[in-house]
């Protein structure tokens, strides 16, 4: 699962300043991919390192915009629908 450390790893930041706002970035890429799949991850059947990785992608586009688009990675949101349990209008 997706934790502090793995995501500071992967933006390369070794700083705990920010650790606050990477918490609430977590919860909000963690939500919208739990939203978009109509599934809890913990009860995800799917390739979960792809999913991890859609949201690493994910708070990385967000952090990266300091809250001025809170739309995420485009990709993400493709890798999402494909792990979907519901069609995708």
């Amino acid at each position: 699962m997706i934790t502090l450390e793995k995501v500071k790893s992967y933006l390369n930041i070794d700083f705990t300043d920010n650790d606050e706002y990477l918490d609430s970035l977590m919860s909000a890429a963690i939500e919208k991919a739990e939203t978009i799949m109509g599934k809890k991850l913990l009860d995800s059947t799917c390739s979960m390192y792809e999913v991890e990785n859609a949201i690493l992608e994910d708070i990385a586009a967000m952090y990266a915009t300091r809250g001025e688009s809170q739309s995420g990675s485009q990709s993400s949101i493709n890798t999402y629908r494909r792990h979907c349990n519901r069609p995708m209008l």
